[in-house]
């Protein structure tokens, strides 16, 4: 007969408990494996992305161009800050045809309207792929699109993004709700509000819109370059300002694009050739016009060089470009002979004339300057007019006449006309563009 023993009675609750125990602790490594792979993944997910998204510059392709075509047109317009009514009031007048002319916009186009204009005027950029330049405020909006699809990311992100967007667009748009005092003041916004970086000012307008826009507005705005060139129109479109020169140092130094020939490729002196080589070098030798925030702040410049988006501190910088241009006494003619190559098959000087530079002027198109409202000077042209303020809207027209490189017998009849239309100007080496403006009013 079989018979239990004590250690054989005592030893059933001693296995039973340890079984017991070894399931607790593998269902606790378990969850505490999982939080561990959690937090590992959170941590790897904190690694903030690009929040810039920086396209230095694009070149215009030349079937924009209207050179000898008298259908095509090129139309600039200044910025237009969600005025939808308004943008499309200034195309009405100008006849805009989207089969023939190429619109491009200065940046800036939205923020400071409704949210709803400011997304139409989005839908409508987006939708017909226009050209154009990132400003200041699409940069924010930019930044901030970029930010919200991380923190959709990461663990809580897509909960507290709820409780934001009941904040936004759960109250009046025009309502006393102070947005940034909330994220400030509510506790559980504290993590978040970490994760938002040091130099970031929280506008709530910038942040309504990259919260509401569609990945197209958001992809659209984020392919915008700093500085649209168009090298057949000598033309560079940004919306604050470009620099003919290296503030520091003098116009005439040496490493100035515009003290020298550029280097030549090959020996020969082909005037288009060396026109583009140095244009192209105003914008990579220069290193302000390589500096993102110069392209979309500046506004002006201080007696000791540095470059201020004050509109009264210093000088406008568009002063100094047009002094520098007028400076400019091209390639060919008895100025040749004033020139020889050196070793590095670069021309330089040889007298000590400098009050003359080596290179052919070449024009800036920008907005960003409301303050000082349409801008027009030989070699650059502010187009700001101050729509959001219910000025004007404003629209640069550059057709085949604009960009004629000789003189031309019915461009000089049209000159006698130009101080009885002031809407008719001076442009580029030969011609005469168009300025035409619609007055703007809230919707």
């Amino acid at each position: 007969m079989f018979r239990v023993t004590r250690q054989q009675t005592f030893s059933r609750p001693i296995l039973t408990y340890s079984a017991l125990v070894i399931f607790v602790l593998f269902c606790f490594s378990y969850v505490i494996a999982d939080q561990v792979k959690e937090a590992w993944s959170g941590l790897k997910d904190d690694r903030r992305p690009d929040f810039n998204h920086y396209v230095l510059s694009k070149t215009l392709p030349a079937e924009h161009i209207p050179t000898d075509d008298t259908t095509k047109r090129i139309i600039a317009v200044g910025d237009i800050h969600g005025m939808n009514q308004s943008l499309h009031s200034l195309l009405k007048k100008v006849s805009y045809d989207p089969n023939q002319d190429t619109l491009i916009h200065l940046g800036d186009i939205a923020v400071r309207s409704s949210l709803s204009n400011s997304l139409a005027v989005l839908s409508f950029m987006a939708n017909n792929a226009i050209l154009g330049v990132r400003g200041n405020n699409d940069h924010e909006i930019i930044q901030w699109r970029t930010w919200i699809n991380w923190i959709s990311l990461l663990p809580g992100g897509q909960a507290w993004l709820a409780q934001v967007d009941d904040k936004l667009f759960g109250t009046d748009e025009d309502s006393n709700f102070k947005f940034k005092k909330w994220l400030k003041q509510e506790k559980g916004n504290k993590k978040w509000l970490n994760k938002i970086p040091d130099d970031w000012k929280i506008h709530r307008k910038h942040f309504e819109i990259a919260r509401a826009m569609s990945q197209d507005h958001y992809e659209y705005l984020a392919s915008l370059p700093l500085i649209l060139h168009a090298p057949e129109a000598h033309t560079y479109f940004v919306h604050a300002g470009l620099l003919a020169y290296d503030l520091k140092h003098k116009p005439s130094h040496p490493d100035q694009p515009l003290s020298h020939f550029p280097t030549l490729p090959q020996a020969h002196t082909n005037v288009s050739l060396l026109r583009s080589l140095q244009e192209k070098a105003l914008l990579s030798d220069i290193p302000q016009n390589k500096d993102p925030w110069v392209l979309m702040n500046m506004r002006s410049i201080k007696k000791n060089g540095k470059i201020t988006k004050s509109n009264t501190k210093g000088s406008p910088w568009a002063k100094s470009w047009n002094r520098i241009m007028d400076r400019c006494s091209g390639f060919v003619g008895t100025r040749i002979n004033s020139f020889a190559v050196n070793s590095d098959n670069r021309f330089v000087s040889l007298d000590d004339d400098l009050d003359q530079l080596p290179c052919y002027p070449s024009t800036v198109v920008y907005g960003h300057a409301a303050y000082r409202d349409l801008d027009v000077n030989r070699w650059s042209i502010g187009l700001d007019t101050g729509c959001v303020y219910e000025r004007e809207l404003t629209a640069l027209v550059l057709d085949w006449k604009s960009l004629q490189s000789s003189p031309s017998s019915i461009i000089e009849a049209d000159e006698n006309n130009l101080k009885k239309s002031p809407s008719q100007i001076p442009y580029g080496d030969h011609g005469q563009a168009q300025i035409v403006s619609v007055q703007c009013k809230s919707s």
